[in-house]
């Protein structure tokens, strides 16, 4: 719509807000379509190639490559976990893009054991997920309201909050 409109109205539509809006929309449009070709593979079975990764040196990395918002890791133990690269990045960033859209002021991860399992832990000091919706968040596609106010954007679950 916003490309036919500066189509129609040359004169008053600024072609490099069009264009520039545009792309981000084809971004996250291809972000989706992705996320939807992953859920229709692991529904498939279809495994992805497992390979012996370290959870650590992942986490920081993919903290370190994002924007705004600055994110505190601490690695307490040499983790390595069995899986896919491509899926446990696709989580940690979201994990991460998540965190900071609702942060006030700070993300801090942390990576260790507990119980024998790996766990990564990905906390802000945001508003926090109403007990109510604490549950909710994890099933595909749920966005809280004040998710929605913040940004218009994603489609997936968010992290638990520092107290």
């Amino acid at each position: 719509m916003q490309l036919e409109e500066a189509l129609l109205y040359p004169d008053d539509i600024d072609p490099r807000d069009t264009i520039r809006g545009a792309l981000t929309a084809s971004g996250r449009l291809e972000a989706i379509v992705n996320d939807l070709l992953q859920l229709a593979r692991l529904r498939a079975a279809d495994p992805a190639p497992q390979e012996l990764i370290d959870l650590g040196a992942l986490v920081t990395e993919e903290a370190a490559q994002g924007t705004g918002m600055p994110v505190r890791v601490q690695v307490n133990a040499r983790v390595q976990v069995r899986g896919s690269r491509i899926q446990l990045i696709r989580v940690v960033n979201n994990l991460l893009s998540n965190a900071r859209r609702h942060a006030d002021s700070r993300v801090e991860v942390s990576v260790g054991f507990e119980d024998g399992n790996a766990v990564v832990a990905v906390v802000d000091d945001g508003a926090g997920i109403a007990p109510a919706d604490r549950e909710r968040v994890f099933e595909r596609f749920t966005r809280l309201d004040d998710g929605r106010l913040r940004d218009s954007g994603g489609s997936g679950a968010r992290p638990r909050h520092l107290p």
